[in-house]
């Protein structure tokens, strides 16, 4: 049998035996051995594409997982600042209440300690440094009415620019280095356009921070030894320095009358007020005039307190000015016979 017979026949027997026999002993090209390979390398795709899967998934809750860590950390860190700063304004808190009621023979012991010379001009402020709860605090008490109040200044000038230049002459002839730019912007109240007021520093001085109005220890002479807004105007004859006197005094005292005037304050520092001005040849309707400007005792000081904290230092000013007494006829009757005690009202500043 030839060839083409073998093949005849092939077909034939395909015919006879149908479709399924064919589709069974006809080759395809696909053995059962293809199959099984097929088959196992899809599953192996199919392992793979879960394995990557699941490794973006690993990776996605590792990233989750980091976030979360990380504003734990930061949450944890921002909940460990606020407790130290709590703690540090609670100090500083504890530190006004104990100290501004008591300012006046705090300051005085205090000098006494650091031995100021008998001829020295009188000091306004005294530096000090406290450790309260592990923590150093660098501390300034300072005598507001031993200052040139601005607000006086303000009033008795009329205006903000004679009122600048006054302020400036005032820190120059007090050898004052690196005078800050001097810029009033007082406040006028809408009820009384006449009235005008400073009440922060800021409307005083143009750039410029409390580092370089008030430094700690300073060896030179700084802005805040003379300057103040805060009190009710008044200057303490015995304390305040030469230079404020002359400031707050001119022009109602001439030069001479004025050198007198510290003359006898510094023969008597318990010189009354009336007794100073009469020594200082000053006339009786005069007298009028100037005696409003001084006063025989501070009502008003300040404490700054200094501290460090993530590496910067915070500042906090405290002011307590006692209120005006009340005449006897407005006393209550059962407090007549309890020891008489200043109020005192406090303003606040942090930076």
């Amino acid at each position: 049998m030839d060839h083409n017979t073998g093949k005849r026949f092939t077909r034939r027997n395909d015919r006879r035996l149908g479709p399924r026999a064919k589709n069974k002993n006809v080759h395809h090209g696909f053995t059962m051995k293809d199959q099984q390979t097929a088959i196992q390398s899809r599953k192996r795709q199919s392992h793979g594409y879960v394995l990557v899967l699941a490794l973006l998934l690993i990776a996605m809750a590792a990233s989750v997982l980091a976030i979360m860590a990380r504003r734990s950390i930061f949450d944890a860190s921002d909940v460990l600042n606020a407790q130290t700063n709590l703690q540090h304004r609670w100090a500083a808190y504890s530190l006004e209440k104990s100290l501004l009621p008591h300012a006046s023979k705090v300051m005085q012991t205090l000098l006494e300690k650091q031995e100021q010379p008998q001829d020295k001009e009188p000091v306004t402020k005294v530096d000090f440094q406290l450790t309260l709860g592990g923590n150093a605090y660098q501390l300034t008490l300072s005598d507001e009415q031993s200052k040139a109040n601005i607000n006086q200044l303000l009033k008795n000038k009329g205006d903000a620019i004679q009122t600048a230049q006054a302020i400036r002459s005032l820190l120059n002839d007090a050898q004052i280095s690196d005078i800050p730019n001097i810029s009033l912007s007082p406040h006028i109240w809408t009820n009384d356009p006449s009235s005008q007021s400073i009440q922060t520093l800021g409307q005083v001085f143009d750039s410029t921070t409390p580092q370089e109005l008030c430094p700690f220890e300073a060896q030179n002479p700084c802005v805040m030894d003379f300057l103040t807004c805060w009190g009710d105007g008044k200057l303490n004859l015995h304390t305040a320095p030469e230079q404020v006197i002359k400031a707050v005094c001119i022009p109602l005292l001439g030069r001479g009358q004025i050198q007198k005037l510290l003359t006898a304050r510094q023969g008597n520092p318990q010189l009354k007020i009336d007794k100073a001005l009469t020594d200082a040849g000053v006339a009786k309707d005069q007298i009028e005039k100037v005696k409003p400007l001084f006063t025989d005792q501070s009502n008003c000081y300040a404490l700054w307190t200094r501290w460090e904290t993530n590496r910067m230092t915070k500042q906090r000013l405290g002011i307590a000015q006692a209120t005006a007494k009340k005449s006897p006829g407005n006393k209550a009757p059962e407090s007549q016979n309890a020891p008489e005690k200043d109020k005192l009202n406090y303003l606040i500043f942090e930076w």
